[in-house]
């Protein structure tokens, strides 16, 4: 793929100095000029399109790969144990008195830490058994909540297959079994700490381009419990 550009290039700019000589051989030079103008506007378009080419190419191979890894996790089945509201973590909103200038990315991070709705979640991940890979080593690191009702990304390279992916704040591997060095067979129990966009309930989880799994969070609730007339 990289030779095939390099050699577009190099017949690109023969072709470029080429009709530039042409022209301003046989033509008038405000004749030539528009030649070159319209050569270069051609040039632009035609590299625009073959890096859009290049990047659809490499995100294919990319997910090619991905897929690869995923596969130890393809139609994996998840059990939820706990799910409870928490707070965001202190070091996201909390000010620091060591770093008085609170730079404006670290102002915009504590303020999007808040909007969000924080749960710790306890699951279990079980890769399917019925597939070969299943015991292949899969790492918990990688995983990542998505909604629902998402699509599973088909190129790597595609920014909004990513734009919806949230991604684990802490994680704990609890399960001894089956672990060692960081690597991880078979099913896994997880501790995760996440904060989630207010108006969404309902997620999956994805590892690499497998997603798999059902995580349903309560609420929203009310500030004040409901009371009975009279109470």
């Amino acid at each position: 793929m990289c030779a095939r550009f390099f050699y577009l290039a190099v017949v690109a700019l023969i072709a470029f100095v080429g009709t530039a000589v042409a022209a301003f051989k046989y033509l008038e030079w405000w004749q030539a000029t528009l030649v070159l103008l319209a050569v270069v506007f051609a040039f632009i378009f035609g590299a625009r399109y073959l890096i859009g080419v290049a990047v659809r190419s490499f995100g294919e191979k990319l997910t090619e790969m991905a897929s690869g890894h995923g596969k130890v996790l393809r139609n994996a089945t998840v059990q939820v144990h706990k799910i409870k509201s928490t707070d965001p973590p202190k070091e996201m909103t909390e000010h620091d008195d060591e770093y008085d200038d609170v730079d404006e990315e670290m102002q915009e991070m504590r303020d999007e830490a808040i909007l969000k709705d924080w749960y710790q979640i306890e699951l279990t991940v079980f890769p399917n058994p019925d597939i070969e890979e299943h015991t292949q080593p899969w790492m918990p690191e990688s995983l990542s909540f998505v909604p629902y009702d998402s699509e599973p990304p088909k190129n790597m390279m595609n920014q909004e297959d990513f734009e919806n992916m949230i991604p684990f704040e802490k994680m704990k591997v609890l399960t001894e079994a089956n672990s060692d060095d960081g690597e991880h067979t078979g099913p896994q129990r997880l501790r995760i700490l996440a904060g989630f966009p207010k108006d969404q309930r309902d997620f999956a989880l994805r590892y690499y381009s497998e997603q798999f799994g059902r995580l349903r969070l309560p609420g929203p609730f009310a500030d004040e419990p409901r009371r009975l007339k009279g109470e």
